[in-house]
């Protein structure tokens, strides 16, 4: 069979396993509306298609990338990446049908003052190395509008340059190709402010096949691929060590001094056979793995991307860029005027992970303080306190209104045993509120005690790591329903339920799937609250503030605030749902411990709530986000852990234990990108052990395994986590 019909046969069969029911629900479904209702074709769907004569044609996009994958720099944004510094791409494969060659158009959103590079055939994988160093033809396909846009190019891969190749293209070759831009009408352009001369991705393709690949091999992709197509590749990037930097090497270890004259050891990816120095993995990039969009992203929704990313990473209160040499988007300047938590989304997320947890004795500043009333309103839900509204908000940018208190962490020791008596220690916070009057922590505060600033029912949420958010939304609510089993009705001692989320429309709610309570149904929503909560910014969903019933000087000054315009709302929406899931990182899947580890998890029972794999659906309005199977290890419904985890938002014991079941995809790349390793919704577990040990209620089995566990095998399950 030709490779193209068994990619094709693939698409059905998995169209047709999406589409039905996998397993039996176990319990009955609530009503609900969908979040999307438009159901698209797999077709329409995937980045490929087939010309009449068997061409294959795979599209993409990129954006303007500072040096060649590998070097530290190309990981990061450049200065001014949100101005006309992406484009698109066609990769039109002829040996599929045939031919000798395969063609590659190339779409700038702004024109380029001279042909682009088009370079193939990597000679080293961890070096800026190609054996075809070639250009895309002298004068564009298409010439520019006089505006800048509508430019294309195209280049030609006639010959297979790969060391030991005999040249001829065959279906089944792998292949390599990065393009070099040079932005501007002319090379002075004044439209072009800063750098002009830029570097794109290196995208992998197999001759023969459609779409793009992270590895090139069928089964490592497939595995490292945790979001299908819409994974955000894996950081490559090492660090250069010449050899007068060399101390030792022990096998693939070198132990030298790096720039700061420390002694190190990292283990070694490309060594001195070609060149005088060593490439070493030392990480130095890692921090950015979640930062990355999705290898499928589609062109428009590139451009889309990095302006919303602009917006994420602006202060709604002076319009300043938080990494500088970027303009100020002054748009959104004064938007944050009153009260808040912090006045930018990136200030939350730091490098769009966890916030930075708060040190004993200090006050919360990323992670932010629920509080309620008391009182539950017709769904169930805390409705907000009397005075200070859903949630604290410490800063204020008006004099005329009081900034609401602040609240500082300790944390109280809780030690305990495995049962190979080996000792541990957990912590468990404890809050103070900073500032009000003498009832502000009053636990005698009740529902029906007169209106007060007191404070009885509060819940302490760390922001949660956002990339791969999209894939979830895109996953069918029947998929979710599967795992419904509110009673237990087939007594495997888990119990999970899908959350309701009243629709603003009037119509059956929808089902929850982001926040610590499964609390918000939709990336919009998600975004919206956060700006409304959490900045202090109006948009399109809220046209209020958090205002208390008695904060009149806050309700006052709201109600001639600016809002978010609706098409920022959507760009930062954009944002969000196209960061590509964590790759899983191919050197460390396949280690003895991590394999060990994984038949752990399984053992005990971990993927009851931590589902390993999910398929999104097709009616998710981002096409890269259809179709995709995904191993986010979450079924996003919420389950009853214990009294040990439970907050005090509800009256409501038992909405108090229950928490969504955070994804795991990323796990291990936790401390690199935030410097540390702070679990679980008020970043109590200063490690994955200790996260496990504070599972109870349903996950008490689970828990209680792990703790018999010899230490071996914990670790083992450790390592395992570790790799996702």
């Amino acid at each position: 069979m030709h490779p193209l019909s068994r990619t094709l046969l693939a698409v059905c069969l998995c169209t047709g396993v999406a589409n039905a029911s996998t397993t039996a629900p176990a319990g009955t479904a609530p009503p609900y509306s969908r979040l999307f209702e438009q159901t698209y074709t797999p077709a329409e769907s995937v980045n490929w298609y087939v010309q009449p004569d068997g061409t294959i044609v795979t599209f993409g996009s990129g954006r303007a990338r500072s040096r060649h994958e590998s070097e530290n720099i190309f990981y990061t944004f450049p200065v001014r990446y949100h101005e006309h510094r992406a484009f698109g791409f066609e990769i039109h494969d002829h040996v599929a049908a045939g031919g000798n060659s395969v063609d590659i158009y190339y779409s700038p959103q702004y024109a380029h003052y001279r042909q682009p590079e088009c370079r193939s055939a990597y000679r080293f994988p961890y070096r800026a190395a190609f054996n075809n160093n070639a250009t895309f033809d002298p004068v564009p396909v298409v010439a520019a509008n006089p505006d800048g846009t509508g430019q294309k190019w195209v280049c030609h891969i006639r010959r297979n340059a790969h060391s030991g190749s005999d040249g001829v293209l065959r279906v089944g070759d792998w292949m390599e190709v990065e393009f070099q831009q040079f932005l501007g009408l002319t090379d002075s352009d004044p439209v072009v402010q800063g750098q002009r001369v830029y570097y794109t991705d290196t995208y992998r393709f197999r001759i023969g096949y459609p779409g793009l690949y992270i590895e090139e091999n069928d089964v490592l992709n497939a595995r490292v691929s945790a979001g299908g197509a819409a994974t955000a590749p894996w950081v490559r990037a090492g660090e250069s060590v010449d050899q007068d930097q060399v101390i030792s090497r022990q096998g693939d270890m070198l132990t030298y001094r790096d720039d700061a004259g420390q002694t190190v050891t990292h283990r070694i990816l490309d060594g001195t056979e070609t060149y005088d120095n060593y490439i070493v993995d030392s990480g130095p990039a890692d921090y950015t793995s979640f930062t990355r969009e999705a290898l499928n992203t589609r062109y428009p929704t590139h451009r889309d991307f990095l302006t919303g990313r602009r917006l994420f990473h602006s202060s709604f209160k002076t319009g300043a860029h938080f990494e500088s040499g970027n303009p100020a988007l002054t748009t959104i300047a004064g938007l944050a005027g009153g009260l808040n938590v912090q006045e930018s989304c990136t200030a939350c997320h730091l490098h769009n992970g966890r916030g930075k947890a708060t040190a004993p004795g200090q006050n919360l500043s990323t992670a932010v303080m629920k509080i309620a009333s008391g009182r539950l309103d017709a769904q169930g839900r805390p409705e907000p306190h009397y005075y200070y509204g859903n949630t604290l908000q410490s800063r204020s940018f008006n004099a005329a209104i009081a900034a609401e208190p602040a609240v500082r962490v300790d944390y109280v020791a809780r030690p305990g045993a495995y049962v190979d008596g080996q000792t541990y220690t957990l912590q468990k916070p404890a809050y103070t509120f900073v500032g009000g009057d003498d009832r502000l922590f009053a636990s005698s505060f009740a529902a029906d005690d007169p209106p007060s600033r007191g404070i009885a029912y509060y819940s302490a949420r760390m922001p949660q790591t956002i990339a791969g958010l999209g894939l979830l939304e895109a996953i069918d609510e029947e998929t979710l329903l599967e795992r419904h089993d509110p009673n237990d009705a087939d007594g495997d001692g888990v119990s999970g339920r899908v959350a309701l989320v009243p629709d603003t429309s009037g119509a059956a709610p929808k089902i929850g799937r982001f926040g610590w309570k499964a609390d918000k149904s939709s990336i919009r929503q998600f975004a919206a609250v956060a700006l409304r909560n959490e900045i202090g910014v109006k948009s399109p969903l809220f046209a209020s503030l958090d205002c208390g019933t008695a904060q009149t000087a806050c309700a006052t000054a709201a109600q001639s605030a600016a809002a978010l315009t609706e098409a920022d709302l959507q760009l930062l929406t954009t944002y969000t749902q196209m960061i590509g899931a964590p790759s899983r990182r191919p050197d460390e899947i396949d280690r003895p411990g991590a394999i060990a580890g994984e038949a752990v998890f399984a053992q005990a029972r971990c993927g009851a709530c931590h589902a390993p794999a999910m398929r999104t659906g097709y009616r998710h309005p981002l096409a890269e986000l259809r179709g995709q199977d995904i191993r986010a290890y979450t079924d996003l419904l919420l389950h009853d852990l214990g009294d040990d985890l439970a907050d005090g938002l509800s009256p409501n014991a038992a909405d108090n234990r229950e928490w969504r079941t955070p994804p795991l995809w990323g796990l291990g790349l936790t401390r690199v990108v935030n410097g540390e390793v702070r679990l679980l919704h008020d970043g109590r577990a200063r490690s994955i052990e200790e996260a496990i040990l504070w599972h109870g209620g349903e996950a008490a089995a689970s828990r209680d395994a792990f703790r018999a566990l010899p230490a071996a095998s914990r670790a083992q399950l450790v390592e395992f986590l570790e790799t996702l």
